[in-house]
């Protein structure tokens, strides 16, 4: 199952969220540039993350990034912290 199908099942509206993949020169650019396109969400090179980030300056919009770093998470306010952190440390040697 992909994100988006997770998503849709969990709920949420359709195209409340909007993934897409493809390369950066074909999909990236063109989205992060797009006047109707409010929010960027973005996990990669800082080199790229730096120019997704001046280009979206350019609209004021609002960015996410991970950065150069592996294993991004998100951890609710009701998750098992001790859990959630073996899982994190865990996830770093990966």
């Amino acid at each position: 199952r992909s994100l988006g199908d997770i998503l849709l099942e969990a709920g949420l509206p359709a195209g409340v969220v909007n993934i897409l993949a493809g390369y950066g020169a074909d999909v990236g650019a063109p989205m992060v540039s797009h006047p109707l396109v409010e929010m960027v969400s973005f996990t990669g090179s800082t080199h790229v993350g730096k120019m997704t980030m001046a280009t979206a300056s350019n609209s004021l919009k609002k960015v996410s990034m991970e950065l150069g770093g592996k294993n991004g998470q998100i951890v609710f306010p009701d998750a098992d912290l001790e859990a959630a952190a073996d899982a994190a440390v865990f996830g770093g040697f990966f």
